[in-house]
Protein backbone atom coordinates (compact mmCIF):
# COMPACT_ATOMS: atom_id res chain seq x y z
CA UNK A 1 0.00 0.00 0.00
CA UNK A 2 1.45 3.35 -0.99
CA UNK A 3 2.86 5.49 1.98
CA UNK A 4 0.68 8.57 1.18
CA UNK A 5 -2.63 6.40 1.66
CA UNK A 6 -1.05 4.41 5.21
CA UNK A 7 -0.23 7.68 6.67
CA UNK A 8 -3.45 9.47 5.46
CA UNK A 9 -5.52 6.41 7.28
CA UNK A 10 -3.65 6.53 10.06
CA UNK A 11 -4.37 10.76 10.57
CA UNK A 12 -8.23 10.09 9.71
CA UNK A 13 -8.44 7.65 12.41
CA UNK A 14 -6.71 9.89 14.93
CA UNK A 15 -8.78 12.69 14.29
CA UNK A 16 -11.85 10.03 14.42
CA UNK A 17 -10.88 8.93 17.78
CA UNK A 18 -10.41 12.38 19.41
CA UNK A 19 -13.62 13.39 17.92
CA UNK A 20 -15.25 10.09 19.96
CA UNK A 21 -13.55 10.75 22.89
CA UNK A 22 -14.21 14.60 22.99
CA UNK A 23 -18.17 13.80 22.62
CA UNK A 24 -18.29 12.44 26.44
CA UNK A 25 -16.38 14.72 27.80
CA UNK A 26 -17.79 17.60 30.10
CA UNK A 27 -18.97 20.96 29.18
CA UNK A 28 -16.42 22.59 31.05
CA UNK A 29 -13.43 20.27 29.80
CA UNK A 30 -14.82 20.77 26.05
CA UNK A 31 -14.45 24.67 26.56
CA UNK A 32 -11.20 24.25 28.05
CA UNK A 33 -10.02 21.65 25.14
CA UNK A 34 -11.76 24.48 22.64
CA UNK A 35 -9.84 27.31 24.08
CA UNK A 36 -6.44 26.16 25.34
CA UNK A 37 -5.74 23.02 23.39
CA UNK A 38 -2.47 23.44 20.95
CA UNK A 39 -3.41 20.52 18.89
CA UNK A 40 -5.55 22.29 16.34
CA UNK A 41 -7.92 19.09 15.71
CA UNK A 42 -8.87 18.70 18.86
CA UNK A 43 -9.54 22.20 19.59
CA UNK A 44 -11.81 21.98 16.54
CA UNK A 45 -13.23 18.49 18.03
CA UNK A 46 -14.33 20.05 21.11
CA UNK A 47 -15.91 23.13 19.34
CA UNK A 48 -17.95 20.54 17.48
CA UNK A 49 -18.79 18.77 20.42
CA UNK A 50 -19.89 22.29 22.32
CA UNK A 51 -21.70 23.63 19.16
CA UNK A 52 -25.23 21.48 19.92
CA UNK A 53 -24.78 22.24 23.61
CA UNK A 54 -24.56 26.28 23.09
CA UNK A 55 -27.58 25.79 20.62
CA UNK A 56 -29.21 24.63 23.55
CA UNK A 57 -28.70 26.98 26.13
CA UNK A 58 -27.09 30.59 24.44
CA UNK A 59 -28.67 33.00 22.79
CA UNK A 60 -28.23 34.23 19.27
CA UNK A 61 -26.86 37.36 20.68
CA UNK A 62 -24.71 35.27 22.77
CA UNK A 63 -23.65 33.29 19.73
CA UNK A 64 -23.01 35.90 16.93
CA UNK A 65 -20.81 37.36 19.41
CA UNK A 66 -18.89 34.52 20.14
CA UNK A 67 -18.42 34.08 16.69
CA UNK A 68 -17.25 37.39 15.77
CA UNK A 69 -14.90 37.61 19.61
CA UNK A 70 -14.28 33.61 19.69
CA UNK A 71 -9.87 33.94 20.81
CA UNK A 72 -9.40 30.61 19.27
CA UNK A 73 -11.19 28.39 15.89
CA UNK A 74 -12.54 25.92 18.40
CA UNK A 75 -14.83 28.34 20.14
CA UNK A 76 -15.69 29.91 17.00
CA UNK A 77 -16.46 26.61 15.16
CA UNK A 78 -19.01 26.29 18.12
CA UNK A 79 -20.49 29.54 17.68
CA UNK A 80 -21.25 28.65 14.01
CA UNK A 81 -22.96 25.00 14.65
CA UNK A 82 -25.02 26.59 17.58
CA UNK A 83 -25.93 30.06 15.35
CA UNK A 84 -26.93 27.19 12.08
CA UNK A 85 -29.55 25.73 14.68
CA UNK A 86 -30.27 28.79 15.78
CA UNK A 87 -30.86 30.82 13.13
CA UNK A 88 -33.87 27.93 11.61
CA UNK A 89 -35.50 28.12 15.18
CA UNK A 90 -35.76 32.11 15.43
CA UNK A 91 -37.42 32.32 11.61
CA UNK A 92 -35.05 34.69 10.53
CA UNK A 93 -36.49 36.36 6.77
CA UNK A 94 -34.71 35.47 3.68
CA UNK A 95 -33.24 38.82 3.28
CA UNK A 96 -31.41 39.36 6.62
CA UNK A 97 -30.12 35.43 5.75
CA UNK A 98 -28.73 36.81 3.18
CA UNK A 99 -27.20 39.87 4.18
CA UNK A 100 -25.75 37.97 6.85
CA UNK A 101 -24.22 35.55 4.46
CA UNK A 102 -22.77 38.53 1.75
CA UNK A 103 -21.33 40.67 5.03
CA UNK A 104 -21.12 39.02 8.31
CA UNK A 105 -18.50 40.19 10.16
CA UNK A 106 -16.67 36.49 9.78
CA UNK A 107 -16.63 33.71 8.18
CA UNK A 108 -18.14 31.21 10.35
CA UNK A 109 -21.22 33.85 10.59
CA UNK A 110 -21.14 34.09 7.16
CA UNK A 111 -20.46 29.82 7.45
CA UNK A 112 -23.82 29.93 9.66
CA UNK A 113 -26.44 31.47 7.62
CA UNK A 114 -26.00 28.99 4.69
CA UNK A 115 -27.91 25.99 6.04
CA UNK A 116 -30.51 27.95 7.65
CA UNK A 117 -31.27 30.00 4.40
CA UNK A 118 -30.63 26.14 2.73
CA UNK A 119 -33.74 25.70 4.40
CA UNK A 120 -35.26 28.08 3.77
CA UNK A 121 -35.21 28.18 0.15
CA UNK A 122 -36.00 24.75 -0.04
CA UNK A 123 -39.36 25.10 2.11
CA UNK A 124 -40.48 28.08 0.00
CA UNK A 125 -39.55 27.19 -2.96
CA UNK A 126 -39.66 22.90 -3.41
Amino acid sequence: MNRRIMVGLVAVSLVGLVVFSVMGTSVAELERLATRELVPEIQLAAGIALGRHYAEVKTLAEMEALAVEGVTPGLRLAAQIALEHLFVATEKTMGELIAIAETGATVELRRAALPALNRFLVVVDP
